[in-house]
């Protein structure tokens, strides 16, 4: 009874680490470059010079106090009730997706270094094909994106999003982050998932062979 008990225990112990593993893998891989991007103002700024912003009005200043607000939480008096409501959204679901990252990029380490003494060859191959679900999701995404951007944007949104991020052209949020600096933002973001998964998929395969 006990050596079942220990080998209930054990195949438990393996299951879990397995299932952890492969959920931690998928959102590591999917938002790995989150952080990034949302606190990267050079990057921002090069999107907002490619199109159009007019930084002689002191764009740069204004992206700084929003940086501010999504480190911090401060306040951002440029903006109206409802603009500021929908970067107090935005700030939440940034602070939710880079908890989240952090807590699965650890839990991927663990489970990776148990994983590999235990079952080194389950770990290679759902790396494998993990890796090649998220790079073909990824690049299909990436696809409709260029051919509608519209819509996914506007998908998004309505997934991510309560009713108030419909703003009017003289909107300081648009003015400063127009729809094409989003495409741009989410163009990189696509692009860092495609390159990561497929990257994960050839150094899986080639550990395979050995």
């Amino acid at each position: 009874m006990k050596k079942f008990n220990r080998l209930s225990k054990s195949l438990f112990v393996l299951s879990s680490m397995k299932f952890i593993f492969i959920v931690s893998l998928i959102l590591s891989i999917v938002l790995w470059s989150i952080p990034v991007l949302s606190f990267n103002t050079a990057i921002w700024s090069f999107f907002q010079e490619k199109n159009g912003v007019d930084f002689t009005q002191d764009a740069g200043f204004y992206n700084s106090i929003i940086l501010e607000f999504l480190e911090y939480g401060t306040k951002v008096p440029f903006l109206n009730e409802q603009e500021f409501s929908h970067m107090q959204d935005v700030r939440r679901v940034i602070v939710v997706t880079n908890v989240i990252f952090f807590v699965s990029f650890l839990a991927l380490l663990s489970s990776l270094n148990h994983l590999t003494k235990t079952n080194r060859r389950f770990m290679i191959k759902t790396i494998r094909i993990t890796s090649i679900a998220v790079f073909i999701l990824s690049s299909m995404i990436f696809l409709l994106l260029l051919a509608n951007f519209d819509y996914v944007f506007d998908a998004f949104h309505k997934i991510l999003f309560e009713r108030n991020f419909i703003f009017p052209a003289s909107s300081i949020l648009k003015i400063l982050y127009p729809d094409e600096f989003f495409l741009g933002l989410g163009t990189i973001y696509l692009l860092s998932i495609i390159v990561v998964s497929l990257a994960a998929a050839i150094i899986s395969h080639r550990l395979k062979l050995k």
